[in-house]
């Protein structure tokens, strides 16, 4: 969606593309969605529905909203750590490219020290 006005960004840039050409790392989401399925008898719950945003070099993004209204969530799903049983629909991309975000990747490095 374009600037917050309910439009998509028909055949041009978005935003964050515009600005992937002049370097640095440019973010976008479209239709971000997340739902955590209900089990046990719990209703499904929507915890995102239907977010567009993006955030570019030298700009300031500020996510504010009150407890509870899903901002630790979109970081989450930003970023690739929601956990396992969130259902996450919708495109995030990394400099207008689909990116797998490997956060969390463990690498091992042994050190043996002889004295």
């Amino acid at each position: 969606m374009g600037e917050g006005n309910g439009t998509a960004w028909a055949g041009a840039l978005s935003p964050a593309a515009r600005y992937a050409e002049t370097g640095g790392a440019s973010l976008t989401w479209e239709n971000l969605t997340a739902v955590l399925p209900g089990s046990g008898g719990r209703p499904t719950k929507k915890l995102l529905q239907g977010l567009y945003g993006y955030a570019v070099p030298g700009r300031i993004v500020a996510i504010m909203g009150p407890s509870g209204s899903g901002k630790s969530t979109l970081l989450d799903s930003l970023s690739g750590r929601l956990a396992r049983n969130v259902l996450q629909t919708g495109k995030v991309l990394l400099n207008g490219k689909k990116r797998r975000l490997d956060f969390g990747a463990v690498v091992s490095v042994k050190i043996i020290v002889q004295a």
